[in-house]
């Protein structure tokens, strides 16, 4: 994709998005919350990849991940706006696409995880009943992408969206 198809503030956006991250105060190496929190494994396997994904929802107030949500969401429409000539620049793009999606959830997990947390009856199943929606749609997207890129299935390669189904389930 060249720089003269992509919208205005392309470039500024993802610094942005760089610094609200920045903003939430919590780091840990080798490692972002938004990528942890949906990919870490069930704790019973104690693995230390991901091991503090389901731990950031005690350290990250709500207000930073809402606002997390709403840069997430401007940077999709900004995707959403750009329109690639290539296939391969349309092919990043949905993968860019599934990147934020996948960041979104992870905003919309640990919201969930905070609404358990907090005892809150109503908030909690019906934030895990969208959560379940909108991983099994997710799930079915990532099926639908990784043949394009890979050879092999993506079988072993999103456990952890139905890891935290289960765990939306479990809650509702």
């Amino acid at each position: 994709m060249s720089l003269t198809m992509q919208p205005a503030g392309w470039r500024k956006r993802p610094r942005a998005w760089v610094w609200r991250i920045k903003s939430w105060g919590v780091s840990a190496p080798n490692e972002t919350p938004l990528g942890t929190v949906i990919a870490a494994p069930e704790p019973d396997t104690r693995e230390l990849f991901c091991r503090n994904g389901l731990k950031w929802h005690t350290r990250i107030p709500a207000q930073n991940i809402h606002a997390a949500q709403h840069e997430i969401e401007r940077l999709r429409k900004v995707l959403r706006r750009a329109q690639p000539a290539a296939a391969a620049g349309k092919l990043l793009g949905r993968e860019l696409d599934l990147a934020a999606r996948m960041a979104a959830e992870s905003c919309h997990y640990m919201l969930w995880q905070q609404a358990v947390a907090s005892g809150k009856k109503v908030e909690a199943p019906r934030r895990a009943r969208r959560g379940i929606q909108a991983l099994q749609r997710l799930e079915g997207d990532f099926g639908a992408y990784w043949p394009l890129r890979n050879k092999a299935t993506p079988k072993h390669c999103s456990p952890f969206l139905n890891w935290r189904i289960k765990e939306y389930q479990g809650d509702s």
